[in-house]
């Protein structure tokens, strides 16, 4: 055959009814491929017909009320104070006559322990920390729970003579505490005051260079809004394990 009427043979194409179209599996694999893609494309997709009917609905069950009465919020005098120990609280006989004496004689002064220093306080002074306290904010309220020494005028209430504090430069010891329970000392974060500028020059031996150093430290300021020595009856109430001498 020619290559003109080879030519003329593959350009005159002409359209076949599907009818005359042998089917796939006698095709080769091009050809069931081409099959595919002209029924796929000549293929319309009928619009789905609303139906009349509403669709079932389904009953939502009620909710069961709940026989249990709602908890009441707890308020700040009812809830427990933290405790420095489990023990039970141990009043001898001196302390039974003499603490309801200090509690009755106001004001009360306080010798408490933050990070071991002590720090003589009365209801209404003003605290700055050598230090920035980290977690707080201006307007909270902390109880301070160590204290070493609890007086008024004519009465004081000293820890245990035992210490085991080693008063060096070191301060590596722990001071012994007047229980918890017996004071309590409520102070308020009035806010954050700042020193001034320092500037340091540090400089190296045989060398002519000069470092300087810039630092401004920050203190948390506190005031003390209550200093309360509890008395019998009160510790008596609150008290779960008391000990009387």
């Amino acid at each position: 055959m020619r290559p003109h009427s080879v030519l003329r043979a593959a350009l005159d194409i002409r359209w076949t009814p599907s009818s005359q179209i042998p089917p796939t599996f006698l095709l080769p694999w091009r050809a069931q491929l081409h099959q595919s893609a002209h029924s796929h494309q000549f293929q319309t997709e009928l619009p789905a017909q609303p139906s009349s009917q509403p669709p079932p609905s389904i009953p939502i069950p009620s909710p069961i009320p709940s026989t249990r009465p709602a908890a009441a919020p707890a308020s700040p005098s009812s809830m427990p104070l933290p405790r420095s120990s489990g023990k039970p609280l141990v009043l001898s006989k001196s302390l039974q006559q003499l603490l309801p004496h200090l509690s009755a004689q106001k004001p009360h002064y306080i010798s408490a322990h933050i990070h071991r220093f002590p720090y003589l306080l009365t209801q209404g002074d003003t605290l700055r920390l050598p230090f920035h306290m980290h977690g707080v904010s201006p307007g909270d309220v902390l109880r301070l729970n160590r204290a070493s020494l609890l007086g008024s005028r004519d009465y004081t209430l000293k820890a245990g003579t035992n210490s085991t504090e080693n008063y060096d430069g070191k301060r590596t010891g722990e001071p012994n505490y007047l229980d918890d329970r017996l004071f309590e000392c409520r102070v308020r974060v009035v806010g954050v005051d700042s020193g001034p500028m320092v500037e340091e020059i540090k400089t190296k031996r045989r060398q002519r260079k000069e470092k300087h150093v810039r630092s401004k430290h920050r203190y948390t300021v506190l005031r003390v809004m209550e200093v309360k020595v509890k008395g019998l009856e009160e510790l008596e109430r609150g008290a779960e394990q008391l000990i009387l001498q």
